[in-house]
């Protein structure tokens, strides 16, 4: 393992302490394992030069002579007797107690005292003498250089002490020189100085292996400690996602709106509980099915699908009629949010039924209508007298002259007057009737009381046309015309304040429209204007001015209307739009009429009306509307 090791698994400083304590733990550990590995190996190594010993000595000199008697040769009872005293007590001490460190000197002193006994069997052969530096080599297995002492010291003193006393038993000869033992001596101190630099170098080995296995350790009881940490850390956070995943489940399932998720192919992926009880499906009946031809919302789907491929952050609203499994439509209004997690897309959509409220904004609508054709009844009663008192006036002149004219008839009818009675008396009756002034008014009093009678057909029509109920069904219309109506109907509430000029586009396409809601709307936008002109214009400057025009661009058809009333102070110009809010004075108005036109152009139209105002120069309402039918309507969130 290499030292890059403990850069890999740092251990902090509080840890150290036990770092070394496992360091020392596990070199002292190898350390007697080795120790008890060699003592066992030395207690073989003895039995086996004890059965040398007895051996050589057997085969050396098995006998001894003294003239012609023999006997057996001391050596060999010595080397059995010797051999065994330095065999038996290491032999005890390794089975009773093995790796202890009384053991590794015991042997250290017991191995070179074999191999003295080794060399003075053989005679202080110099071969023998070899025995000695394998002993020496076979106690640096001990790793520890200090057993290599006593056996260095018992050697040398072996040396000195037997080449003083008997040198033929050590050296071979029986005069050797005095410094005999010194050269024996200094070549097992050149092998103990290689001996104790490879034990040093061993040392430095196990105890770097055991800092480095110690380190390990640590380290891995701190990773273990971190893992486990990080376990009990995700099964809490497991737990708390869990609980929060149950939340939002729980919170989805009680709202009131619909909740469903769709894949990026349309593909149902949760169904809310509450989307069971409005369309009436369960659960496990669609989910893993396609959403759009389930609830009849293909041109929907197809539309987030696009967009959520385009944008995974597409947030957006849609007005959309949703088929219930009992197939009656549900209004509801689609809250859309596009999600993505990793390659993954998915479409999360919030149902708001809206069906009773839809109902209620044409109830609502309907009771506005009604109200405006109330207010509007006693003028359109004097539009319609009007017409009709110069109707009365022109017929009673005709049945005037007619009554005049009947005694001309009755002398032309008389057969019993001859030509001479009757000329003289029908130039009377003509002179009389004054003939050539009934001539010419007559056809015109007929003529002025079909043009009353037209125009009190034009105001009938045009408030039919305005108080019909109409469908939730859009018709292709024209706007000019509906214009017009609408201008008719309402004619007593601004001729008295304004004129009204109108600028149509004659190529204007017709749209699809709610023909009954788009005039409620044209109507309430008049009034107002001609109540704002009237209340600030006095007696001494002239009549106010309102300007309607059409006009188409684009995929849109747009409709103006200006006028030159006050204007709208730029403070509450972003409330007008608002529901129940109103400039005017209490019981001339409920704050409805610009809400509601606001529903109509936006929510059932798909289209947009905006106002721009200036105090003192008029105000100008702009209203804009598809050409084409959009059946689901996109308002950016």
């Amino acid at each position: 393992m290499s030292d890059s090791a403990e850069n890999v698994f740092a251990i902090p400083a509080e840890m150290q302490h036990v770092t070394r304590q496992r360091a020392d733990a596990t070199y002292h550990a190898h350390a007697h394992a080795v120790a008890v590995r060699v003592d066992k190996t030395f207690a073989l190594i003895m039995v086996i030069q004890w059965i040398a010993a007895a051996v050589a000595a057997s085969i050396i000199s098995p006998r001894t002579w003294i003239g012609a008697d023999s006997s057996l040769h001391y050596h060999i009872p010595a080397a059995i007797v010797i051999g065994g005293c330095l065999c038996l007590p290491s032999l005890l001490f390794v089975l009773r107690c093995p790796g202890a460190r009384v053991n590794r000197y015991l042997i250290s002193v017991t191995q070179v005292l074999f191999s003295s006994l080794l060399i003075h069997l053989t005679g202080g052969r110099i071969e023998t003498h070899f025995h000695i530096f394998a002993s020496l080599a076979f106690l640096a297995l001990y790793k520890e250089w200090q057993v290599l002492i006593p056996a260095t010291m018992v050697t040398a003193v072996d040396h000195l002490v037997r080449g003083m006393i008997w040198p033929e038993s050590v050296f071979g000869i029986a005069t050797p020189s005095s410094w005999r033992w010194l050269e024996h001596a200094a070549w097992v101190l050149i092998e103990d100085a290689v001996l104790v630099s490879a034990c040093i170098k061993a040392q430095r080995e196990m105890q770097k292996m055991a800092n480095q296995v110690a380190h390990l350790s640590v380290a891995k009881s701190l990773v273990e400690i971190e893992v486990q940490k990080q376990i009990v850390e995700i099964k809490r956070t497991s737990a708390k996602l869990r609980a929060s995943e149950q939340r939002a489940r729980s919170i989805i399932d009680t709202a009131h709106d619909a909740f469903a998720a769709i894949d990026s192919n349309g593909i149902l992926l949760e169904w809310s509980q509450r989307a069971e009880f409005i369309f009436g499906w369960a659960a496990k009946e669609v989910i893993g099915h396609p959403i759009g031809p389930l609830l009849g919302i293909e041109p929907l789907v197809t539309k987030l699908v696009l967009k959520s491929a385009a944008d995974a952050g597409l947030r957006q609203q849609f007005d959309v009629v949703v088929r219930h499994r009992s197939s009656h439509m549900i209004s509801t209004e689609a809250y859309v949010s596009c999600t993505r997690a990793g390659a993954e897309r998915s479409t999360n959509i919030f149902f708001h039924d809206v069906t009773e409220q839809r109902r209620m904004q044409v109830q609502l609508l309907h009771a506005e209508k009604m109200e405006s054709i109330g207010q509007l009844a006693a003028g359109i009663a004097h539009e319609i007298n009007t017409p009709t008192q110069f109707v009365t006036d022109n017929l009673c002149f005709v049945k005037e002259s007619m009554s005049t004219l009947e005694s001309l008839f009755a002398c032309l009818a008389n057969e019993s007057l001859d030509q001479a009675e009757a000329i003289p008396q029908l130039k009377h009756l003509a002179e009389t009737a004054d003939l050539n002034y009934l001539r010419e008014e007559i056809p015109l009093a007929i003529c002025q009381a079909l043009d009353g009678v037209h125009r009190i057909a034009e105001i009938t029509k045009a408030m039919k046309e305005f108080s019909h109920p109409g469908t939730d069904i859009k018709q292709m219309m024209d706007l000019n015309h509906l214009i017009e109506n609408s201008i008719t109907v309402c004619r007593n509430e601004w001729k008295y304040a304004a004129t009204i000029s109108t600028h149509f586009d004659p190529a204007l396409r017709h749209v699809p429209c709610l023909p009954g809601e788009l005039s409620q709307v044209l109507v309430n936008l008049i009034v107002n204007a001609a109540q704002a002109i009237g209340e600030s214009r006095d007696e001494e400057i002239p009549a106010g001015s309102i300007t309607i025009s059409t006009r188409s661009a684009d995929e849109f058809v747009y409709i103006e209307l200006q006028d030159n009333g006050p204007g709208i102070p730029e403070e509450i110009l972003g409330r007008i739009f608002d529901p129940f809010f109103t400039t005017k004075e209490i019981g001339k108005g409920t704050g409805q009429g610009l809400a509601i036109a606001h529903s109509v152009i936006v929510d059932k139209h798909g289209g947009s009306i905006s106002v721009e105002s200036k105090i003192g120069c008029g105000t100008t309402f702009l209203i804009r509307l598809p050409a084409e039918d959009c059946s689901v309507q996109v308002e950016e969130s």
